[in-house]
């Protein structure tokens, strides 16, 4: 069995933006970032900026910025992988 840890960084509620007379909300476990294991041990609150901008990006270079504090939570996922083989005879 394979075992893989990823975390991912997701809202933690609804988040609402007027954008070009356009509204849009942004649901509560809306996916801002995922990253392996590796580099989330390196994170802290003072540097995460180097590793990402904690934004959604809209199209044509319109960004929505997410505050850590108030609008992120860090989720982690564990992927296991288990292969079986099992002998099979074709009918005749």
């Amino acid at each position: 069995m394979a075992k893989k840890i990823n975390y991912e960084a997701r809202l933690k509620r609804n988040v609402s933006r007027i954008s070009f007379g356009k509204k849009t909300i942004y649901k509560k476990g809306t996916l801002i970032w995922s990253f392996p294991e590796k580099i989330f041990n390196k994170i802290t609150a003072k540097n995460i900026s180097r590793y990402t901008s904690l934004s959604i990006c809209e199209g044509h270079g319109i960004f929505k910025y997410f505050n850590l504090d108030k609008d992120i939570e860090f989720v982690k996922i564990e992927v296991v992988t288990s292969k079986k083989e099992k002998i099979v005879k074709l009918k005749s």
